[in-house]
């Protein structure tokens, strides 16, 4: 047993007619030595001595030779690099259908170019500790290879290395590479999973091309470069996770085909809506962890509405049903917003509101305040509002959602009840509100596809069987019957300016958070996080 921090020296001793052929993570060196970090179990892996017939061999390296089995084992021995090839490997026109594992020795260097191409019945591979160059094309055509162990100590994958290795499940590129090549998973059509270190730079030309299975891809903050057609082709490719602050430069006009949703850090969107990923991703949701930016002063978990009473004034907006309007259930909204959350206080008519099995609503959002005019029904909708959120309670307060991220929630949710091209919310309230007519909302507006601004417009209806019976702000009918476009609810979000000192390129600078966004304060002028001045 070590300690972390301790250096542990690892000795696996087979028994006699047993060789050691690897530690359970891959790693070939035997003894090894390494340094505790966190809690760790290896397992030392043994194979029994067979006395196979080599039944070829030869030189494939200034110090390397080679030995073919009649058990279909191609054992490379010695040190240093492997010669280069061109589709001509020693091995490969003779035996290429024979080979069926492949033995690479600690002392290697490098692998050679077209190695180990097209070797059919090639099903695993572990590179070893101290290969730094895996040449172009060295194992591309393997169909039925599915996993490869790549050492971090590989600091050059060439062109193609694994293209066409159509059984090949899941990848991690090895931390220290800068550069993945032109191809080199190039009609993986297995490949569902790739870890991509934050030491990688550049993505090249056709990298991830076809990999028709990849569904989603994690962009590190190091990347600055992904060129076309970098994962054209990936037709199950629904989501791209881009760490990177500056939005890496797309080279060409095809490097995504299946439009993705681009997830980026806080902070970004206008960065990432003005550059080339605009044009090649199918939207952009802005990764903000908003829960533990604030302790919201409103609780939704309590079974009351008490801390409605204590919320500052200025920030409490509310909306009352006119005497006379149409759709009247619903006789108050109020709305209270901070950094972290939406909450709605909706109060109704149990006269009206009868059937508790089910109460369906709606919440309609202007998250920019760019139009402050809705309307009910068909004029709530796109493009008069930015967001439809829609849900539904139980008796039981089980909420329902197609979102279940977005707000908190007691119960169980139920997912995809409603048509996808909507944005639904997961809300809560307590079953002893709703039988009083009253209703808690809490939205996690980081959560939100667009972003909250500081002031903004809201609107709400309920239903009672699947048909609307209350709206505020209130809409009604003009005296010739037709429906009235209802002035929604303006908010201001409770933003409390603040300043944090921090250090940014070497110089005193200080982070202000003003009317909800973050400023930045340099030698007396404000700039926005984009580097623009502002009064």
């Amino acid at each position: 047993m070590y300690q972390v921090g301790e250096t542990a020296t690892l000795t696996a001793t087979p028994k006699d007619g047993y060789e050691f052929v690897r530690w359970s993570d891959g790693n070939t060196a035997n003894p090894r030595t390494l340094t505790v970090t966190a809690d760790l179990t290896l397992t030392a892996e043994f194979a029994i001595i067979e006395d196979d017939e080599v039944i070829d061999s030869g030189k494939c390296g200034k110090n390397l030779t080679w030995d073919l089995t009649d058990s279909g084992v191609l054992k490379i021995s010695g040190t240093g690099d492997m010669y280069d090839y061109w589709y001509d490997a020693p091995w490969w026109e003779e035996w290429r259908l024979y080979i069926e594992n492949i033995s690479l020795p600690q002392g290697l260097t490098s692998i050679g170019e077209y190695a180990f191409w097209d070797l059919p019945n090639l099903t695993s591979v572990v590179v070893p500790e101290g290969v730094t160059l895996i040449g172009k094309g060295a194992f591309s055509v393997c169909p039925v290879l599915k996993s490869i162990v790549i050492p971090n100590s590989v600091m050059n994958i060439g062109d193609n290395a694994f293209s066409s290795c159509e059984s090949l499940q899941s990848i991690n590129i090895p931390n220290g590479l800068t550069t993945i090549s032109r191809g080199v998973f190039k009609n993986c059509s297995s490949l569902t999973s790739v870890t991509i270190p934050n030491s990688v730079t550049t993505i090249k030309n056709s990298a991830f091309y076809d990999c028709s299975l990849l569904a989603t891809i994690i962009i590190p903050s190091s990347m600055t470069t992904i060129e076309n057609g970098a994962f054209y082709g990936c037709s199950s490719l629904d989501a791209v996770s881009v760490e990177a602050t500056t939005p890496p430069v797309l080279s060409g006009s095809n490097s995504f085909s299946s439009s993705p949703t681009c997830y980026i850090p806080c902070g970004t969107l206008a960065a990432y809506q003005s550059s080339s990923w605009a044009q090649q991703v199918g939207g952009f949701v802005e990764q903000c962890d908003n829960n533990n930016d604030e302790q919201s002063l409103v609780s939704v978990t309590d079974g009351t509405a008490a801390d409605w009473n204590n919320l500052p004034v200025e920030y409490l907006f509310e909306t009352k049903c006119a005497e006379g309007a149409s759709w009247d259930a619903l006789k108050s909204v109020k709305v209270y917003a901070d950094l972290t959350y939406i909450n709605l206080l909706v109060e109704w008519d149990t006269d009206i509101v009868t059937d508790l099995s089910s109460v369906p609503f709606h919440v309609y959002l202007n998250v920019d305040n760019d139009a402050p005019t809705g309307g009910f029904g068909d004029q709530w909708v796109k493009p008069n509002i930015d967001l439809f959120l829609e849900g539904y309670f139980y008796l039981d307060g089980y909420p329902c959602a197609y979102q279940p991220d977005v707000a908190l929630h007691t119960g169980t949710p139920l997912a995809n009840e409603w048509p996808g091209d909507w944005t639904s919310i997961e809300s809560l309230a307590a079953s002893q509100l709703i039988t009083k007519g009253v209703m808690e909302i809490q939205i996690n507006h980081g959560k939100l596809p667009v972003k909250l601004q500081n002031t903004f417009t809201v609107g709400f209806d309920i239903q009672q069987y699947w048909s609307s019976v209350g709206v505020l702000p209130n809409a009604a009918d003009d005296n010739l019957g037709n429906r009235v476009l209802a002035e929604k609810l303006l908010v201001k979000v409770n933003a409390p300016t603040s300043v944090e000192n921090t250090e940014v390129n070497s110089s005193n600078v200080q982070k202000i958070f003003r009317d909800g966004q973050v400023l930045i304060l340099r030698d007396g002028k404000i700039y926005s996080v984009m580097g623009q001045e502002v009064e």
